[in-house]
């Protein structure tokens, strides 16, 4: 099967997965590492890295520097300015209800 790749294409293949447009949307609005973004989302380090490498190779996500850290240095990663307010954008259409949170009330 032949691969497809209109931009069309690669945004889908992009917000495929619900955890990337909230990365954006993360990265839209400042800079952070991947400590910071795991932190945040509650997810574990691997699984960001993961996510984070398809948006850096997809072009929506870019190093702005890297902060030293105890280990070596930490990436500090921003959304490209020119997909920032698209993310956003798809994020909302796309996944309606992911921003929603839902509360359980007592009986």
């Amino acid at each position: 099967m032949a691969r497809i790749d209109s931009p069309d294409a690669q945004i889908a293949r992009v917000l495929s997965h619900p955890l990337r447009p909230r990365i954006l949307e993360i990265l839209t609005y400042r800079e952070a590492s991947p400590n910071e973004i795991a932190a945040e989302l509650d997810v574990p380090l691997g699984t960001l890295s993961y996510h984070t490498r398809l948006l850096r190779d997809a072009g929506w996500i870019e190093l702005v520097r890297e902060v030293p850290w105890a280990t070596g240095a930490a990436p500090m990663w921003v959304a490209t300015a020119t997909l920032a307010p698209a993310a956003a954008t798809a994020r909302s259409s796309v996944f309606p209800t992911a921003s929603r949170t839902c509360s359980v009330s007592d009986p």
